[in-house]
């Protein structure tokens, strides 16, 4: 099970003391006045997570990300029971009854949606898109997509594991469900903890190295 109530009022207190802030554009996190890197920045300076190779690819990046963006808040409404299904396009409506029947059949019930948050060792940043318990009551990290399951998921999935156990002590799960515009979700779980967790740890190193030395991906 999940430790809830004191674990959070743990992050809580902590990210006050710390001064932790999450900025949503340009999706910036900070410690103070430092800004640290999010797991994106990681991914993709040490080349895990592509980038876009035109502007064509660009605009079809950006166009995914405004419906995955859309698909996220209206799952997010109605895991909390408060969706006004008229407000959700008629494309869009696979993608949320998706996700309805993904909850259903593995009895995923959310902890908490969307908290951005902050690893104390690694120092980074990271905003998982919930986490809680399914099949029973065994936690786990779900990552929502709306588009197909790419390599680098098993890396954020971790990342967000690394993290949020600091601060709610358990031995979670990693579930990345693919929501279809046909209706189904399609989860894909990652269990090789040992490795994936060794090559975070190692993308972090190499994302350091670069900041210092002065490389193109650092951050400001």
């Amino acid at each position: 099970m999940i430790t809830q109530p004191s674990a959070l009022l743990s992050f809580d207190a902590e990210s006050a003391r710390r001064g932790f802030r999450f900025d949503p554009e340009p999706h910036h996190y900070w410690l103070d006045q430092k800004r640290i890197p999010s797991v994106s920045e990681i991914l993709e300076a040490t080349g895990f997570k592509g980038r876009a190779k035109n502007a064509t690819h660009q605009e079809n990046i950006d166009r995914a990300g405004r419906r995955g963006t859309r698909v996220h808040l209206f799952t997010h409404w109605l895991d909390e029971n408060d969706l006004d299904w008229s407000d959700v396009k008629d494309d869009e409506i696979p993608y949320v009854t998706g996700w309805e029947g993904f909850r259903q059949e593995h009895d995923f019930k959310p902890y908490l949606h969307e908290t951005p948050m902050w690893d104390p060792d690694l120092l980074y940043g990271v905003t998982p898109d919930c986490f809680g318990t399914w099949h029973g009551g065994k936690p786990v990290i779900v990552e929502k997509k709306t588009g197909d399951h790419l390599y680098w998921h098993r890396f954020q999935t971790m990342f967000q594991k690394m993290t949020i156990r600091k601060w709610w002590p358990a031995d979670y799960e990693r579930v990345v469900v693919r929501l279809t515009s046909w209706g189904s979700a399609l989860p894909r779980e990652y269990k090789d903890d040992a490795i994936d967790s060794m090559i975070c740890r190692a993308a972090v190193t190499c994302f350091q190295s670069q900041q210092t030395m002065g490389g193109l991906h650092g951050i400001d």
